[in-house]
């Protein structure tokens, strides 16, 4: 049976508006990163996370004869939320330039655009962190950057950032999650009509329309060993069960992946190296699963990276 998790998706809908739920669940439908990884509100911005790193000593023992008593082994690891701002401003004349939209109903296509483009970063930010943005929270792919590292396998491609990746996670409670910060709640300001800056010339306004979107949000990741990594998968090195295979014998018992994420290149790719053995002989499905682990296709995950090199 598959374990029930709250997911980014389902926790911001319990602690935020109506308007604001039905526009994290319209843009975060096409990013599998909030709708399959493990996420949690915390009340501040950071927190203490305790971690079992090793299971106690346990064994069989005979009649009247005593055997010593274990603790499991925990550690802790400090997450920092990180100020995500989704706010936005439009000028009065763009908003009400439409024959067929209101100038509210483009307010709130400006929002929604602006909504699910803070929630693209983030998702971009959970594979590449601070290459990404330097100012949010650190990622996976910087914690598995080298060929040699742990559950790293090497697919061998060699094409300058013509590269993709695949990505192995462990998610829940003590694995790769999201926490959310002051709550869970996302902050929506009130529409306001104001004067807005001009980009280019501060000291020139115009009136438009302007509101505040922001919360705190970062990546629980306690140990390399909940995440595991195929690089330098490219053309002539196309993702395959084989190397998904190998990446799986790389985990340890305990830690081993719920999920894969991977761009639709390296999908596509997966599926050409399928032979189809229906009666049809129609060809393989595109992929969703390996192994009996769901993969997930993120738009997040870039067919531009550069080789990686060992150390």
């Amino acid at each position: 049976m598959a374990t029930a998790r709250t997911t980014s998706t389902e926790m911001l809908a319990l602690y935020n508006t109506e308007e604001l739920i039905g526009l994290i669940n319209l843009v975060s439908a096409k990013l599998p990163e909030f709708t399959s990884l493990y996420a949690v509100p915390i009340e501040k911005t950071k927190y203490k996370a305790m971690i079992q790193t090793a299971l106690p000593a346990a064994g069989f023992r005979l009649d009247n004869i005593g055997r010593e008593e274990q603790k499991p082994t925990w550690s802790t690891i400090d997450v920092e939320c990180k100020f995500m701002d989704a706010s936005w401003s439009i000028d009065e004349k763009v908003a009400m330039d439409h024959d067929n939209l209101r100038a509210d109903e483009v307010c709130a296509l400006q929002s929604q655009a602006a909504l699910q483009s803070a929630l693209t970063s983030i998702a971009s930010q959970t594979w590449y962190g601070t290459t990404a943005d330097a100012n949010g929270f650190v990622g996976i792919a910087s914690l598995l950057n080298l060929t040699t590292g742990p559950n790293v396998v090497n697919a061998g491609g060699t094409a300058a950032n013509a590269q993709t990746s695949l990505y192995a996670v462990s998610t829940g409670l003590q694995r790769v999650a999201y926490a959310w910060g002051q709550g869970g709640v996302i902050r929506e300001g009130e529409l306001m009509y104001l004067p807005v800056s001009d980009a280019s010339t501060p000291a020139k306004t115009f009136w438009g329309f302007r509101q505040s979107v922001s919360g705190y949000v970062g990546l629980q990741i306690p140990s390399v060993k909940c995440i595991g990594r195929i690089v330098n998968i490219d053309a002539a090195h196309p993702l395959t069960d084989n190397l998904i295979s190998q990446l799986l014998e790389k985990f340890e018992p305990g830690f081993e992946p719920d999920m894969f994420f991977t761009s639709k290149r390296a999908v596509a790719a997966l599926q050409r190296s399928r032979t189809a053995t229906n009666p049809t002989g129609a060809p393989a499905p595109f992929p969703d699963s390996a192994f009996n682990i769901p993969i997930y296709e993120s738009s997040a995950i870039k067919v531009n990276e550069p080789v990686v090199a060992a150390s």
